[in-house]
């Protein structure tokens, strides 16, 4: 549901998120939505970016049923492949509770 644009380093700094959800994915309230629960996710994971990462996130449509846990799921997923072999290693369990 959500796909990686541009990560982008910086010198010493804290991680920064971008997000981009354009019309396509739904109306106001659809958009709003699904970039509240990428910025919380972000939040609450901040660990799993290198200090001064930037990274921007592009929202696609069937983004308006996600949950907190799903839209954590995804980001997982999207990050897990582009940092293969990075210094971040493994990910932490994204949430303990069983689906």
């Amino acid at each position: 549901m959500f796909r990686l644009c541009a990560p982008a380093f910086r010198e010493g700094a804290l991680p920064r998120l971008g997000l981009i959800a354009s019309r396509k994915v739904g109306n106001a309230y659809e958009r709003n939505r699904a970039k509240r629960l990428l910025r919380e996710a972000f939040r609450l994971h901040k660990g799993w970016f290198s200090p001064g990462e930037d990274v921007v996130f592009l929202a696609k449509r069937g983004v308006d049923g996600l949950c907190l846990q799903d839209v954590e799921k995804e980001l997982m997923g999207v990050l897990k492949p582009e940092r293969a072999g990075h210094a971040l290693g493994d990910f932490p369990e994204v949430c303990p509770v069983v689906y």
